[in-house]
């Protein structure tokens, strides 16, 4: 397939894969671990809020390679045949079909998955660029398409961003704060790379 011609449908995957953060930088950046937050903050946050440690290039480069294989991990596991987990047709709602299967990486109790699918006519460039964090990598499909939910979000560490060889290349550590839903719990925050 070459990226800029049509095909009539396919499949693309669109990748956004998310993984945890190393304990200690995810304690010290989450709000809700705060005392002076745990309750209540105010968003949107201003910019520098959050005063980032440099990371060594040591660490940088383990967060590249832990996203590397987070990729790799979940590109496997969306396969629909021939991946780790076996998918079943669950059911279909307004042109999305969703399969059920059991993830025995996770723990007891959490280990049903879903896989969503459907058929989008695109370029896999035009498919990239609904999902790209953007050239500074602070673009967020999630804000952006879920804006009723995700209230405020910081870009802390590009870790990897574009370059003309790899034009849809984004790696970062990034904090977002999403409404609850709950009126015990008004804000979650998170810390993730994405």
């Amino acid at each position: 397939m070459t990226p800029n011609k049509r095909y009539g449908s396919y499949s693309p995957v669109c990748v956004r894969v998310t993984c945890p953060v190393d304990p200690p930088l995810h304690e010290k950046l989450l709000l809700i671990q705060q005392p002076r937050y745990r309750y209540s903050f105010k968003v949107p946050l201003p910019d520098g809020f959050f005063s980032t440690p440099p990371l060594s290039d040591n660490l940088r480069h383990e967060y590249i390679r832990q996203s590397q294989r987070s990729l790799v991990d979940f590109v496997a596991k969306t396969r629909l045949r021939g991946g780790p987990i076996s998918w079943t047709f669950d059911h279909e709602h307004h042109g999305v079909t969703v399969y059920r299967g059991k993830d025995m990486h996770l723990p007891s109790g959490y280990r049903t998955v879903y896989l969503n699918v459907t058929e989008v006519q695109a370029t896999l460039d035009e498919a990239a660029s609904i999902m790209s964090a953007g050239a500074d990598g602070r673009r967020d499909y999630c804000a952006t398409y879920h804006n009723d939910q995700v209230v405020d979000l910081k870009n802390l560490y590009p870790l990897a961003t574009p370059t003309p060889s790899h034009p849809h290349n984004s790696i970062s550590i990034k904090w977002r704060a999403v409404t609850a839903n709950n009126p015990l719990i008004k804000l979650r925050d998170m810390v993730f790379m994405e």
